[in-house]
C-alpha cells in the first residue's frame, strides 16, 4: 500500500523465455531509478523511467518464441503489440521529456509510482491472465494460424483414405 494507506495494484509482467540476466538488468534499473528519484529533495536530480511498450524489435524477433507469441498475440485482447518499433522510439522520447519538463514528482506517495504514472503497457494491466501464461498458448494459436490449411488437407487425407 501507498503512503496514504490505498492498496496499490502490483502487476506480474515478467515473461520467463527473456532469461534470469534481462529480468535482472531491468530490476536494477528500476532500483536505481526508485533511489535516486527518492533523493530529489536533496539531489535535484531528475529522474524518467517508463514502461516501454512490447514491440516487434530486434531482440524480440531473434528470439523464435516471443516472436510467434508476439504474431498471435491479437487473439488475446485487450493485448496489442506495437508492430513499429519507430512509434515506440517516439512514443518514449515524448515521455522522457515530458519526465525531464514536470516539476511534479510522485515518488513522495509511493517510490513505484515512477514506474505507473506514465506506462505503456498495451493492455497487459488489463488483461485477466499474467502474460507469462499466454506465451505456451499464443504459440498453439500461431501454429494453427500458419499452419492450418496443411493441417486440413492433412486430416481430410487421412479421413479419406480410411474410407476407402
Amino acid at each position: 500500500s501507498n503512503n496514504n494507506g490505498k492498496k496499490m495494484p502490483l502487476v506480474d509482467g515478467l515473461i520467463v523465455q527473456q532469461g534470469p540476466n534481462y529480468f535482472l538488468a531491468k530490476r536494477l534499473q528500476h532500483w536505481r531509478a526508485m533511489l535516486t528519484s527518492s533523493s530529489q529533495n536533496t539531489t535535484n536530480i531528475k529522474v524518467s523511467s517508463n514502461v516501454a511498450p512490447a514491440s516487434y524489435t530486434v531482440s524480440v524477433t531473434k528470439n523464435k518464441l516471443l516472436f510467434a507469441g508476439y504474431l498471435a498475440s491479437h487473439n488475446f485482447n485487450p493485448i496489442e503489440i506495437f508492430t513499429n518499433p519507430q512509434t515506440s522510439n517516439v512514443l518514449m522520447t515524448y515521455l522522457l521529456l515530458h519526465d525531464l519538463s514536470n516539476t511534479k514528482t510522485t515518488i513522495q506517495q509511493h517510490p513505484l509510482k515512477l514506474f505507473s504514472s506514465t506506462p505503456v503497457h498495451n493492455g497487459i494491466w488489463r488483461c485477466g491472465y499474467q502474460i507469462r501464461s499466454l506465451l505456451e498458448l499464443a504459440i498453439a494459436y500461431y501454429v494453427l494460424d500458419t499452419f492450418k490449411p496443411e493441417l486440413v488437407t492433412t486430416a481430410g487425407v487421412s479421413t479419406v483414405g480410411a474410407a476407402i
